[in-house]
């Protein structure tokens, strides 16, 4: 049987401020969820070392009351601190070295995850390599529900529109209003803008209205570019946090703005009410550029065309800074991954060769909506290298089998040699559920690779086994993972294919 799995949890959750009603909600599900499925929920001694520190006795006294219910983590020793400092960042305070002490209770695996709102322990985490296992409560709360709950898998269309089209009074722009006193206005002026539009279930999940080709001269870009898009307006209903809808709508957009061969994209954003949108995008290579009167940041991200080079950044930098595009030359290997239909279906359900029928309530969207993906299998391949191309071959005799359908690229691969370590690995990015994932019996004989890496497009035209064969691709179906001979990159031609330009 495996372990009991566990969530560390900062305090900045269990003791919501009043203007945070929302997470007190989603800590509310996470709990309902962990103690359905036992769960462990832990707390961590610093924390409440933190707490005890508050001189607001009242206060103090109800938040440990609260904290009592908890598991307590204690006595798990810590390295030296320029040790922590190396591996976490700079420890200025004691409030430094709780955060920091979390995170290594993660790193040591006496913790799965760590779920914590706060934006310092998100950037420590990303410093030490521990992203995927730093929860914010939406994500810990989907987690939870794809991990656990029985699974169905659709995508919703998103449909192209005008602003016109759109009802003012819809809920998603209750907290637009809130953050733009002047957005009738604007919105009214702005009635023949493009959008799109993700709807589900006769509901608007999100919203995405974009300026094509905005003059340089009304721009508020600072970055080079002839050829500029503006994100205008980029959210996600609060209704439908936690399943990657913003992945979705970031991935539309940067497709299209790549195969329309944009110089320049560019979105604002408040870092104290859009931190998790202002994450996402940094991630994908945006820049925090500048700031406008008003407080909003500036973020900007550069396309192009032509080979990808920048002093200072390796073949995965360059890949995700200039994402969709990436680097395919004799820097990187390519290989050919063969996948079941089945488990093509749950990595990419938007291109199944015959689409689901038009989206119902109830079932799980996630999978089809992320960029970032992991990849499980028992290779003999022993190491694959960051940078590196995939491409997923579908296997079988179903329709669309026999074809090279998708392309990745690798950020990472690891090793699990037990299910907890599996599961540890797999964090936020998990399709698989945890019955699944105990079924791969991982252990020290049989580890299982966890392939870490990003989807970069769908073919126009599939690649089938007949033309890869007649090109020296391939020699054969593949039956497991196989490395490309040199050169094969080059004949592949792949951002043409893709539509990415040369």
């Amino acid at each position: 049987m495996a372990d009991r799995r566990s969530f560390l949890i900062d305090t900045n959750i269990v003791i919501p401020l009043e203007d945070e009603r929302p997470v007190a909600t989603e800590f509310a599900e996470i709990m309902r969820r962990c103690s359905a499925h036992n769960v462990r929920i832990l707390v961590h001694e610093a924390s409440q070392a933190d707490i005890r520190r508050d001189r607001d006795t009242n206060r103090r006294e109800t938040t440990l009351s609260k904290l009592g219910k908890f598991e307590m983590l204690k006595g798990i020793p810590l390295p030296p601190e320029a040790t922590l400092v190396r591996r976490y960042g700079s420890i200025a305070s004691d409030n430094d070295r709780c955060d920091v002490a979390l995170l290594h209770a993660v790193d040591r695996n006496v913790a799965d995850f760590l779920v914590t709102q706060d934006n310092g322990i998100h950037r420590r985490a990303q410093l030490a390599g521990l992203e995927d296992r730093v929860f914010r409560v939406q994500d810990a709360v989907e987690w939870l529900r794809r991990t656990y709950d029985p699974k169905a898998v659709a995508l919703p269309y998103l449909v192209d529109r005008r602003c016109y089209e759109l009802n003012p009074e819809d809920p998603i722009f209750v907290t637009l209003r809130e953050d733009y006193p002047d957005f009738d206005t604007w919105f009214r002026k702005v009635q023949h803008r493009p959008c799109w539009v993700l709807e589900v279930a006769g509901e608007t999940a999100g919203i995405l209205i974009r300026k094509d080709e905005e003059p340089r001269a009304e721009s508020d870009a600072t970055l080079s570019g002839d050829k500029i898009l503006k994100i205008a307006t980029f959210k996600v209903s609060e209704k439908f946090r936690g399943e990657k809808f913003g992945e979705h709508l970031l991935k539309q957009v940067l497709w299209y703005a790549q195969r329309n061969r944009y110089d320049l994209i560019y979105v604002t954003a408040f870092p104290s009410t859009q931190a998790v949108l202002i994450d996402l995008l940094t991630h994908f290579g945006f820049r925090h550029t500048s700031d406008r009167a008003n407080g909003e940041a500036i973020l900007e991200k550069q396309l192009g065309t032509g080979p990808l080079t920048e002093v200072g950044l390796d073949v995965i930098g360059l890949d995700v800074k200039y994402y969709p595009r990436f680097v395919a030359d004799e820097r990187v290997d390519a290989y050919c991954i063969p996948i079941q239909p089945r488990w093509y279906r749950v990595l990419y359900p938007e291109n199944e060769v015959q689409p689901e029928l038009p989206f119902e309530g109830g079932v799980d969207r996630t999978p089809g909506n992320t960029i970032r993906k992991v990849y499980l299998c028992r290779t003999q391949t022993k190491v694959i290298l960051p940078g590196s191309i995939l491409l997923f071959y579908v296997s079988g005799d179903a329709p669309g089998s026999g074809q090279v359908r998708t392309v990745g690229i690798v950020e990472r691969m690891q090793e699990a040699s037990d299910a907890g370590a599996l599961l540890r690995l797999t964090g936020r990015r998990s399709v698989y559920s945890d019955v699944d994932q105990v079924l791969m019996a991982a252990d020290v004989d049989r580890p299982v690779k966890v392939i870490d890496f990003l989807l970069v497009g769908h073919l126009d035209r599939p690649m089938i086994l007949r033309d890869l064969i007649a090109n020296e691709i391939l020699s054969a179906a593949p039956q497991s993972i196989v490395r490309l001979k040199p050169g094969a990159l080059e004949a592949l031609s792949l951002h043409a294919r893709l539509g990415f330009g040369p």
